[in-house]
């Protein structure tokens, strides 16, 4: 492996223990409206879009809303998760402290808009590790594409053979991989690929940061 010049990492399943919030947020809100949450709604979400899920709701439950109140309302509870409820995987601020300091800068780059993903990094104290946060939704472009991989590398100054990506689902690593980057996958419970397969495409899979201590 290259001498390591920087590391860009995901947020949620990554450095956050996260990925469980959207199943709490959708019991939580079905429950307001007296409603037990059905089994099989949550996999039923999982393929759709936001705007989707919002209506599929709405139709499943005879919901007397509108898609966009709904959004609404579930962008307010996941903004008070990431600000007050979500906490770090374990070993995560001992291992960034490890590359503070040894003076190898670090890079958030998450799928999450702005304002949940830099609540999640301040209020676990994590924040100032970072020299920058980047959103795909301000890069164009989702993880299957390299942009903001990319505009990382470039914020960190040195090509991607010398930059370390960090992520717990498998399409990012593909992308990073194929970019030239080394990549690090991330165990995490909710993650579909499964280790094997997410293996394949890591330079190193890891069960935990505290493997890398």
């Amino acid at each position: 492996m290259a001498i390591l010049k920087g590391c860009i990492f995901d947020i949620d399943g990554t450095l956050a223990d996260s990925m469980g919030i959207w199943g709490d947020i959708d019991r939580a809100f079905l429950e307001k409206r007296s409603i037990v949450m059905p089994d099989d709604y949550i996999d039923a979400l999982n393929s759709m879009s936001f705007s989707q899920a919002a209506e599929y709701t709405i139709k499943r439950f005879s919901l007397d809303e509108s898609p966009e109140a709904i959004m609404n309302e579930w962008k307010a509870m996941s903004e008070y998760a990431y600000a007050h409820t979500i906490k770090l995987k374990e070993g995560v601020p001992e291992f960034l402290e490890k590359l503070k300091g040894e003076g190898i800068p670090m890079i958030a780059a998450t799928d999450l808009e702005r304002k949940p993903a830099e609540s999640v990094l301040s209020s676990n104290g994590i924040l100032g590790y970072f020299t920058a946060v980047l959103t795909t939704k301000e890069t164009g472009r989702d993880k299957s594409h390299p942009d903001i991989f990319l505009e990382a590398a470039s914020r960190l100054g040195d090509a991607p053979e010398r930059i370390a990506v960090f992520e717990d689902m498998l399409t990012p690593l593909v992308t990073a991989r194929s970019s030239g980057f080394i990549t690090i996958g991330v165990y995490d419970a909710s993650c579909p690929e499964g280790k094997e397969r997410m293996s394949a495409v890591s330079d190193r899979y890891i069960m935990s940061f505290k493997d890398l201590l």
